[in-house]
């Protein structure tokens, strides 16, 4: 593991959609810009609790870890999800919460210069910030807890990233430990719903749940960098 990488960051909403650990796939299409830009096949990326889920010490409780195992552009990504993993595609009216909170969110078509947006949990407020950042990270080797997140042993605590941005460096020196975390739990499983699971999504018609949110996040994301 010399050369893996691990990221970690708050996810300040963690309503299914970013990450979405549906379908097969644990994917980060919406949020998180500088990770996605950054983040190689073989990096983990690991998502922290914030105070809005409700844990006590929300920061040491682990939402979610993947290994990154595949990365496609947004094109290639809209073209997965309509021939390989559909349940990635949002729908309005949503028969699952799976199908609401689908991150494929552009459709790309051959001779129009800027993607569609899907009626998703984005409106047209986020197109800029999200094209900013023209890679999906995909894995088949995740652990999604939800709202049942563990709590780091204290060995790990020094991955913790509270606020805004993101963490790599300073997690050098705990990959190891990391990794034999992660030796207790059975990959490609979801544990619980999310822990900001959207009320009242059943038969609604309309975008953006997650719009503001994720405007400001990104836009911060930026403004800090790596």
């Amino acid at each position: 593991f010399d050369d893996m990488r691990l990221f970690t960051y708050c996810l300040r909403n963690d309503c299914g959609a970013s990450p979405n650990p549906y379908g097969g796939y644990c994917t980060l299409a919406l949020t998180k810009p500088v990770i996605r830009r950054t983040a190689e096949v073989g990096d983990w990326v690991v998502g922290l609790a914030s105070h809005e889920t409700g844990f006590k010490n929300a920061n040491r409780h682990i939402v979610f870890a993947m290994k990154v195992t595949e990365i496609m552009t947004l094109q290639e990504y809209d073209l997965f999800s309509q021939r390989q993993c559909p349940d990635k595609l949002p729908q309005r009216p949503a028969k699952t919460y799976e199908q609401f909170v689908g991150d494929s969110i552009y459709e790309f078509i051959e001779g129009v210069d800027d993607p569609i947006l899907r009626d998703s949990v984005h409106d047209d407020s986020n197109f800029a910030t999200d094209m900013q950042a023209e890679k999906v990270l995909l894995s088949t080797e995740f652990v999604y807890w939800g709202s049942e997140a563990p709590e780091l042993p204290e060995n790990l605590w020094k991955i913790i990233k509270k606020g805004k941005g993101q963490q790599v460096d300073k997690n050098k020196n705990y990959i190891k430990d990391f990794l034999n975390f992660m030796q207790d739990f059975e990959l490609h499983t979801i544990v619980a719903p999310p822990c900001n699971k959207i009320e009242n999504w059943y038969g609604a018609e309309s975008r953006g749940q997650c719009a503001e949110k994720d405007l400001e996040d990104n836009a911060i994301d930026e403004k800090i960098g790596s």
